[in-house]
């Protein structure tokens, strides 16, 4: 016939959607009908771990953008002809000139 349910369940497991079946002399099958997650599983902390995420980051390009705004400035002029130079020196190194 149909499997009978039976009405014990193990300690720990939710016995509102436990089912354990017996299906021949020695066979169970237990059936669970649902699960217990926990908050973070259901996804509650996500949108607060990200908004944490993105509250150090915003902290540190804070930090970035205040060191550079305190160190020395480079004018235009004098930062082309630093590139130019390095240009050159990695050009004669590779003996491209």
């Amino acid at each position: 016939g149909a499997p009978r349910p039976r009405s014990e369940h193990k300690e720990g497991v939710d016995p509102g959607g436990t089912q354990n079946y017996r299906s021949g002399k020695e066979a169970f099958v237990t059936v669970k009908s649902s699960i217990l997650l926990t908050d973070e599983q259901h996804g509650v902390n996500l949108p607060r771990q990200r908004m944490d995420a993105e509250e150090l980051e915003t902290a540190a390009l804070r930090e970035l953008l205040s060191r550079r705004r305190a160190g020395t400035f480079v004018k235009a002029e004098q930062l082309d002809g630093l590139l130019a130079r390095m240009v050159a020196e990695k050009r004669c190194a590779q003996g491209l000139v």
